[in-house]
C-alpha cells in the first residue's frame, strides 16, 4: 500500500535539512561554558526568556527552565517550541553558533513564529 501512495519528486528531502532529534554532542554542554556563553554572547530578552548567542565552532543549544514555568506541561511545551526555533533558524546563520536560552518564568502566550522571527531580526540582520 505504501508503494501506490503519491509522493512529488525530492519532497521527503525538501522536507527536513535537519533531524528531528537533537543529538547528544548538540545537547551536552558543562556549566562554565554555558556561564561564558552568557557573559560574552551577543544576548536578546524576549518576554521572559534571554536567549545568547555566540559562534563557535559546533552546533550547540543550552536549554534552562525553572520550576516557576507552571507546572510541566508547560516547560515541555515551552522546550518543544525553542529545540524547533532552535533547528528553524540554523540556515539563516553562516556559521555554526552556541545557543544559551533560559527561561526565567512563565512567558505568556509564546509562539513557534513570534520567537523565530525576532531572533532572526536580531542576528541575522
Amino acid at each position: 500500500m505504501a508503494e501506490n501512495e503519491f509522493s512529488p519528486e525530492g519532497a521527503e528531502e525538501a522536507e527536513r535539512s535537519y533531524p528531528l532529534k537533537l543529538t547528544r554532542n548538540e545537547r551536552k554542554v558543562s556549566r562554565k561554558r554555558r556561564a561564558l556563553i552568557i557573559r560574552n554572547g551577543k544576548s536578546l530578552k524576549y518576554k521572559s526568556l534571554l536567549v545568547s548567542i555566540y559562534p563557535q565552532e559546533k552546533w550547540k543549544l543550552s536549554l534552562v527552565l525553572t520550576r516557576k514555568t507552571a507546572g510541566a506541561v508547560n516547560r515541555n511545551r515551552i522546550k518543544r517550541i525553542i529545540r524547533e526555533v532552535y533547528r528553524a533558524t540554523k540556515p539563516f546563520f553562516n556559521q555554526p553558533q552556541f545557543f544559551a536560552v533560559t527561561v526565567l518564568h512563565n512567558p505568556e502566550k509564546l509562539t513557534f513564529n513570534n520567537l523565530k522571527n525576532k531572533i532572526l531580526q536580531v542576528y541575522c540582520s
